[in-house]
């Protein structure tokens, strides 16, 4: 009866430990890796959705900060926070993709919902132009587009 293991069952156990160590680390660098994509991808999608929600035809073309863009709207107050956003610089450029029209000489296009309600006062239906554009913003670490539809006054 022996007592221990012998020299080729303790190197095939440890040849087992590091392989399975070896996994770990790398599904460990794999998650990081993702993790850190994820972040920065939702760090630009802030972005974009706030110059997209403050987007201005006066940006189109050009290179602007997000203090530029929020300056107007908002009265920022914190030095820290207000040199991040100037240093945040993108190329903004926005594309006409379509105008809509809702309404045409007192008729609606393509809805009875709006014409019933208009019979009932015997008014006729306004007119409604909407702008269906694409808003891109790009930097040297990250860019994006959305689409945005802003009423045509």
């Amino acid at each position: 009866m022996r007592e221990g293991f012998t020299m080729v069952e303790v190197l095939v156990a440890a040849v087992i430990a590091s392989f399975a160590g070896m996994a770990l680390l790398q599904t460990n660098n794999s998650n990081t890796l993702l993790f850190s994509k994820l972040k920065s991808l939702s760090e630009s999608t802030e972005e974009l959705s706030l110059v997209a929600t403050h987007a201005d035809k006066r940006f189109n073309r050009s290179n602007k900060s997000l203090y530029d863009i929020l300056d107007r709207q908002y009265d920022i107050q914190n030095d820290d926070f207000r040199k991040y956003l100037k240093e945040t610089k993108y190329d903004y450029t926005e594309t006409l993709i379509d105008t809509i029209i809702f309404g045409d000489d007192g008729e609606a296009e393509n809805s009875e919902d709006t014409n019933m309600l208009y019979e009932e006062n015997s008014e006729s239906v306004p007119t409604l132009q909407f702008e269906l554009i694409k808003i891109s913003i790009r930097n040297e670490t990250s860019h994006g587009a959305i689409i945005k539809i802003r009423p045509l006054l």
